[in-house]
């Protein structure tokens, strides 16, 4: 398959389950970089994900088709506590279940981890956005006012998961 094609078959993929999840790294900053320039109006810089990817308690996932980042997810894992910073789909797979497979894979990773409170900020105009969250049970718990470059306030979003019950002990 030449590079065309390849481009090609981006456009034209309709299976998000062609799609293969990737822990991200400092080897995928161009791609990471590309995808946040379509998809935030206020893009991270390079030098912010070199700055995640460095950190212990930043972790990164992304959705390939072949070698194109097609969503991707950045979090801090600090157990008890969980904080998404970065979420991110392509909008050529927009509305095909990406956000909501990442929000899983986060959700998981953190839960093993011991994480029980999850944190996130949200753009006050991104309906989708916060139609997803509230679909994984995060309720709005605050805003911060101008939070954003252009002054747009954020939601503070919230979810709290049940302690983790450990089987009891047996005695001998």
């Amino acid at each position: 398959m030449n590079d065309s094609e390849q481009g090609d078959s981006l456009i034209s993929s309709t299976d998000p389950q062609s799609l293969y999840l990737l822990r991200l790294n400092s080897a995928h900053l161009a791609e990471v970089s590309r995808l946040e320039g379509l998809c935030h109006p206020d893009p991270w810089t390079c030098e912010s994900f070199i700055s995640e990817f460095e950190a212990d308690f930043s972790v990164a996932f992304g959705l390939f088709e072949g070698q194109n980042l097609a969503a991707m997810i950045f979090f801090w894992l600090i157990p008890p506590e969980n904080h998404l910073l970065n979420l991110a789909v392509d909008p050529l797979f927009q509305r095909r279940g990406l956000g909501s497979r990442l929000m899983k894979v986060m959700i998981k990773v953190s839960s093993e981890a011991g994480c029980r409170n999850f944190f996130l900020e949200c753009r006050e105009n991104n309906l989708p956005a916060q139609k997803l969250y509230q679909g994984f049970g995060y309720r709005l718990s605050g805003v911060r006012k101008g939070y954003y470059q252009n002054g747009e306030d954020a939601l503070v979003m919230r979810l709290n998961l049940p302690n983790r019950k450990r089987p009891p002990k047996r005695s001998m």
